[in-house]
């Protein structure tokens, strides 16, 4: 792993990681999507905070239906997408992605 990899993996721990044994409060308050599993509803949480402060994304709901399949695309202008959009709906998305992408390290 490189420099930015331990980086990533630091902040991740302190982020998520039980300090004193108390988890992140803030990004399970921002959670909105029910993911199933606490580490997600996290990672969402902090996602959407991310979002907010960061990029200044208005707190605003994705104008998709509560139920039943719905396809989503977004233009890729960058990378950035997928976390913005996830950030504006109200359920858990899935995505399809390049083989040759989701081979990268620590995509899968």
């Amino acid at each position: 792993m490189n420099a930015s990899d331990w980086g990533l993996l630091i902040v991740a721990v302190a982020l998520f990681g039980q300090v004193g044994r108390r988890p992140c409060v803030a990004c399970e308050r921002s959670n909105r999507a029910d993911w199933g599993n606490a580490w997600l509803n996290r990672l969402d949480g902090l996602n959407r905070l991310f979002c907010r402060w960061y990029h200044r994304l208005e707190p605003t709901s994705g104008a998709l239906p509560a139920h039943g399949a719905t396809v989503v695309v977004a233009n890729h202008v960058s990378g950035l997408d997928p976390m913005l959009i996830l950030a504006t709906c109200d359920r858990p998305l899935r995505f399809v992605i390049a083989r040759e992408h989701y081979e990268r390290f620590g995509l899968r």
